[in-house]
């Protein structure tokens, strides 16, 4: 359940910035199609490479577990998505190296052994509802990221616009309007850090209580107790 909490911050934290940010891109710096695009690989080439390197790290340094390189990955996508809060029309474009590098290495770094682990912890015949449940709430943990994100940006941006057809317009990334859209997406990026902050918080307490478990299934007194009672 920590593992799948973990997937449900990426999904807000980076699939919505995935899907939406181009639109802000257009929107407050009045980026073409295919700028945006170039744009986005700054966010999108980590991921493609990343994903063995962890598995490597997993692998070859003892010391590294795959709970740190899960809370290393949190911690990336709350910073990238905090640095997303200075985003305004006159930030310069160079600015948003560092969060969107940010955010591609916090995605790409556990993906590569997410799944496994997730499946490694439940007992092998629960193997196949394990992955039906981590999938259906990681899957529908994205469906609600990406949905939510637009209705409440929409929302926002409606209640600054009177015109309900220029309101659409500016939630839809037309430039010209770059002030209101700026501070909307400020606006959306509190709340993504909220729930960022609240699940690895929930992640945290889940792996304390796993931790704590197997402590106490591995000791000969509690066992012993146990058995006596």
């Amino acid at each position: 359940m920590g593992l799948i909490v973990a997937t449900d911050v990426e999904a807000f934290g980076f699939v919505t910035i995935l899907t939406y940010f181009p639109v802000a891109l257009s929107a407050i710096w009045g980026l073409s199609a295919g700028a945006s695009g170039l744009v986005m690989l700054i966010m999108t080439a980590p991921v493609l490479f990343l994903p063995s390197l962890g598995v490597r790290l997993i692998a070859r340094n003892h010391r590294i577990s795959p709970t740190t390189l899960v809370y290393v990955a949190l911690a990336g996508m709350f910073a990238g998505n905090a640095f997303l809060l200075i985003v305004s029309p006159s930030l310069p474009l160079a600015w948003l190296v560092l969060p969107l590098v940010l955010l591609g290495v916090s995605m790409g770094l556990p993906l590569g052994f997410v799944d496994g682990e997730a499946m490694g912890a439940v007992p092998a015949h629960l193997s196949g509802t394990a992955s039906g449940v981590f999938n259906l709430l990681r899957l529908g943990g994205e469906t609600v990221a990406v949905g939510g994100y637009a209705a409440v940006l929409g929302a926002l941006v409606a209640a600054r616009v009177d015109d309900p057809d220029l309101a659409h317009r500016v939630a839809s990334g037309e430039p010209g309007n770059a002030g209101i859209y700026a501070c909307v997406f400020g606006h959306v990026q509190l709340a993504i850090l909220a729930i960022s902050a609240v699940g690895t918080i929930a992640v945290a307490l889940l792996h304390r209580t796993r931790v704590g478990a197997d402590r106490a299934s591995q000791d000969p007194g509690t066992l012993a107790s146990t058995t006596t009672r």
